[in-house]
């Protein structure tokens, strides 16, 4: 168990940095945590293709909850398969190391891998092999965005406001009849800009229908949940680049929306 806790936590390692994840090393601790109690089904009588799939699927689906968190059905249907893919990176490496070096004590049962070897070439086989995955993963895997902030202006009723804007990858907000993508900014940096009713929209009383001018969208984070009033500006520039794409204004409460920026950025904006 001692040996699955260890690469579990560099697949999810390498699987993070694969994907750009924010890696909290406490979750992923979590999570390979969790993977290696489940390595205890190698105990079971062996099972048949089918079941074993769904085993597996299940248990990564978990593993990937914990680790990751859960921000949108897309984010972690892409965070369950890069886990598959660093997981059979990881078997290919080790089958590789086991077939070259032919450790004695490795037994395999319901596709779960048990390695009864010394502490030594525990530590060296399971770093060569994260240190393989993680080559494979910078000459494969997406590139991270170098320029993450960015300024975005924005015009609409005749007046301007500049604000300092976050490119995030996890913000896929649309506008839901138009399919547009969202721009989320704080009410007190955009006041200037944006429509009365969309300031107000909180204030609006229940049953009264959609504010004129108003279009609502719904959210979901791994906290909450809710409704957030949005509008459409007359003109977006996004580091100084005139936007012809039609994009959407929400407005969430507080004074910062992610670390040092007054708005996240949808990446279809500047595609």
């Amino acid at each position: 168990m001692c040996l699955n806790l260890i690469i579990n936590y560099l697949i999810l390692a390498s699987t993070g940095g694969f994907l750009h994840r924010k890696k909290r090393r406490l979750r992923l601790i979590c999570g390979a945590s969790f993977g290696s109690l489940c390595s205890l089904i190698i105990l079971l009588p062996p099972l048949n293709n089918l079941l074993n799939f769904a085993l597996k699927l299940i248990i990564s689906s978990v593993i990937c909850l914990i680790s990751f968190g859960f921000s949108s059905k897309k984010d972690f249907l892409v965070n369950t398969a890069a886990f598959f893919l660093m997981s059979f990176l990881f078997c290919g490496v080790m089958l590789a190391l086991w077939f070259i070096f032919t450790p004695r004590g490795m037994v395999i049962n319901n596709s779960t891998v048990y390695f009864n070897i010394s502490p030594i070439y525990l530590i060296i086989s399971a770093l060569i092999t994260y240190l393989i995955t993680r080559l494979v993963c910078k000459i494969t895997g997406r590139q991270k965005m170098k320029n993450l902030y960015m300024n975005v202006k924005i015009e609409n009723l005749s007046n301007t406001v500049e604000i300092k804007g976050k490119l995030d990858t996890g913000c896929n907000l649309k506008e839901p009849f138009s399919g547009s993508p969202v721009i989320v900014c704080t009410a007190a940096k955009i006041k200037r800009v944006a429509p009365k009713a969309v300031l107000e929209y909180k204030k609006c009383s229940v049953g009264a229908g959609e504010p004129v001018g108003v279009r609502i969208i719904p959210y979901k984070t791994i906290d909450n949940d809710g409704l957030l009033p949005c509008f459409k500006p007359d003109k977006v520039y996004i580091n100084g680049i005139l936007s012809f794409n039609e994009i959407y204004i929400a407005v969430a409460e507080g004074e910062k929306i992610s670390g040092e920026a007054d708005c996240l950025i949808n990446p279809m904006c500047i595609e």
